[in-house]
């Protein structure tokens, strides 16, 4: 947990599991985002900003419990802000956390039912809905605050994020979630702001590797290869093979929304790989996620989705790899048959027993470790070893025993 301060009030950005947890007449915001999945390294980056720039209390399921919700603001490298909303009120924001844009398959959102409906409060709610007077007529009220507008959407969203009762204490805060909640329908998510899809492929050099389609909100999108990489004569292609790289990898003619490409290394090149990056000034639009980067389920920053759409640069990579495949030798049909030994006439009993021996690592087959169980083809052979042993052991113990009574006596 760590404090925001807003307005002279002492707020907390984490989500309260405990009642009420009032401090200095603040209140501590609630948390977000159960992740899995998810497109790292494509789109927005931004850091988490302390303080709600907007919310207010919220009482959550008729309990003691009462959040503080409302828009939390990330900010990126450029200084672009971006207003968000949680989406899940279980988890607690990590203080200066870095996130990336994600696709709700990367959120909890991916699995959610009613995850339209959430998209559907942002599109038709503040701050997206930035006219607060036109907003108020949907409530039949005084004309709502930012306070109140942030509040009421907050308390919306977590109905259908978080399948809880959420009500602003505030009664015209209050007013407008019911509104919202009543009136919600399936909206899809929107389009990414950049993403290179996949993230990697293969193949063999000298063949096409891809495709990598592009999905951007961008009009053009400049992409090139790494300097070593293209240096080697690796190369951007189109489906059919044309070069649409030149000697340093950049493309020729920027690319867009929905294009296809392909990386082609020289044919017989040694195995290697190369990366696209690729970058544009695109939209992000309201009704995307952003997840905390280097998420694990046990371990993350609250998942937050984009209350306003924003402008800002965005960028995306690809990593396009090659292998040689070598030939396996087929045994020569022209060898010499080798004679097979002559057996003795009679084996030797004076010959060792051969020990298999033991190796360090677990034997494995496709890849996978075999469990050791107890048991083998070898055990008859161990078997027998050990009882070698013993009788030669017991042996040198009666030869022994007999030594010292001929010790004895000779004494």
């Amino acid at each position: 947990m760590y404090h925001m301060q807003r307005r002279g009030i002492s707020r907390f950005a984490s989500v309260m599991l405990a009642s009420s947890m009032l401090v200095g007449g603040g209140f501590a915001l609630a948390g977000a985002a159960v992740a899995d999945g998810g497109t790292g390294g494509s789109g927005a980056v931004a850091t988490l900003q302390d303080g709600l720039k907007a919310g207010g209390h919220i009482k959550i399921n008729d309990s003691d419990w009462i959040a503080g919700g409302g828009l939390i603001v990330l900010k990126a490298a450029d200084g672009t802000e971006f207003d968000t909303y949680c989406i899940d009120i279980h988890n607690e924001t990590q203080q200066s956390a870095k996130y990336q844009e994600s696709d709700w398959s990367g959120i909890s959102l991916g699995t959610n039912p009613d995850a339209g409906k959430v998209n559907w409060i942002l599109q038709n709610s503040y701050p997206q809905v930035s006219d607060l007077a036109t907003l108020s007529k949907d409530v039949g009220g005084a004309t709502l605050s930012a306070d109140q507008a942030a509040a009421g959407t907050q308390a919306a969203i977590w109905t259908y994020s978080d399948h809880l009762k959420a009500v602003p204490t505030d009664a015209t805060a209050a007013a407008l979630a019911t509104y919202l909640i009543s009136h919600a329908t399936d909206v899809q998510q929107p389009t990414p702001s950049l993403t290179l899809s996949p993230a990697a492929v293969n193949g063999a050099p000298g063949a096409l590797l891809g495709p990598i389609t592009v999905a951007s909100t961008g009009d053009s999108v400049a992409a090139q290869l790494d300097s070593a990489s293209s240096a080697a004569g690796v190369v951007i292609t189109d489906a059919t093979g044309n070069v649409l790289s030149d000697k340093t990898g950049k493309l020729t003619k920027p690319a867009k929304n929905g294009d296809k490409l392909f990386v082609k290394a020289p044919a017989g090149a040694a195995a290697g790989s190369a990366t696209i990056t690729a970058s544009t000034s695109a939209q992000v639009q309201s009704g995307r996620a952003f997840r905390s980067l280097n998420y694990t389920p046990d371990h993350h920053s609250q998942t937050l989705i984009l209350a306003g759409s924003q402008t800002d640069t965005v960028s995306a990579a690809a990593k396009a790899g090659w292998t040689v495949t070598t030939p396996s030798s087929s045994p020569s049909t022209s060898a010499t048959p080798t004679a097979p030994a002559t057996p003795s006439a009679k084996p030797s009993s004076s010959a060792a027993p051969v020990v298999p021996s033991v190796s360090a690592s677990p034997s494995s087959t496709g890849g996978k470790s075999l469990a050791f169980t107890g048991g083998g083809g070898s055990t008859p052979l161990i078997a027998s070893i050990a009882g070698a042993l013993v009788l030669l052991g017991g042996g040198s113990v009666f030869m022994m025993r007999r030594r010292g009574r001929h010790s004895r006596t000779a004494a």
